[in-house]
């Protein structure tokens, strides 16, 4: 797909490898046009430029976290009107994601199931989303606290 007159591509989180990377990028500056790309990490995330050095990437290591405050009650208000469901799946994308690039981020499952939940927090949920007893063995988070084990079928 091609879209024209993008100027600029913002990703948050870790791309799940170079090529990604390298693929969202370019949406931007098409036929001789300028563009920019911002990637959003998190400190555990900023790894990725560092192991992919041929990558044109400067780092403008900023902490804006004492901004968000300013902001936290206009995100709340949209989140109200995300579907539960949509928020589940995004939880467990989330988890399955991340688990991946345990490692590399240095953590722990259960550090990864802390980032998790306080992710859906932060997307309104009161509680952890449930994740099916399978789909958690699937995910190789088998035991590891803090999940909450059930079906969302109703």
């Amino acid at each position: 797909m091609d879209f024209p007159n993008v100027g600029l591509v913002i990703q948050l989180g870790l791309p799940s490898s170079t090529e990604q990377y390298v693929h969202r990028v370019g949406r931007t500056a098409r036929a001789g046009k300028d563009g920019r790309a911002v990637l959003v990490l998190s400190e555990k995330e900023a790894f990725f430029p560092k192991v992919n050095r041929t990558l044109p990437i400067n780092s403008y290591p900023v902490d804006f976290t004492p901004k968000l405050t300013a902001h936290e009650a206009k995100v709340a208000r949209a989140l109200v009107n995300v579907d539960e469901e949509a928020k589940a799946k995004a939880y467990q994308a989330f988890l399955g994601y991340n688990k991946t690039f345990l490692k590399k981020l240095q953590m722990s499952t259960t550090e990864l199931v802390k980032v998790a939940n306080g992710y859906a927090q932060a997307m309104g949920c009161p509680e952890p989303p449930l994740i099916e007893k399978s789909t958690i063995g699937k995910m190789g988070l088998k035991g590891v606290p803090g999940l909450r084990i059930g079906s969302r079928r109703q």
